[in-house]
């Protein structure tokens, strides 16, 4: 198993779960990042998670060694939330896609 990818206290692999009324209602708002602490992700990670916000379709390809269910809950879990403030979500629902679909940004040191 690959060391856990963390960044701004939140674990990001192995890919966090989710309870089932999480899936269904919204994760609570410390899964996500804080306007105070946004990562920068590439452009096209917001593009891609602000159109499943929006219009919802299917997901990209995951990298090898993330497990696809709970990736799919963890996404579904925090787009669903009214918890947090719209930037706080698309950013970390972006950084996950990013860093779950990029093989680059998995050996990386996103660590902080």
């Amino acid at each position: 198993m690959r060391p856990k990818k963390k960044i701004n206290n939140l674990v990001f692999y192995p890919v966090p779960e989710f309870q089932d009324v999480d899936v269904a209602f919204g994760a609570g708002q410390g899964a996500y990042f804080k306007r105070s602490n946004l990562p920068e992700v590439p452009g096209k990670f917001d593009d891609m998670a602000s159109r499943l916000f929006f219009n919802g379709g299917a997901l990209p390809a995951f990298a090898e060694g993330v497990d696809v269910t709970k990736a799919e809950r963890a996404i579904r879990a925090w787009l669903s939330s009214f918890a947090p403030a719209h930037e706080e979500k698309i950013t970390t629902v972006a950084y996950a896609l990013w860093l779950w679909t990029d093989k680059k940004a998995m050996k990386q040191g996103h660590d902080k």
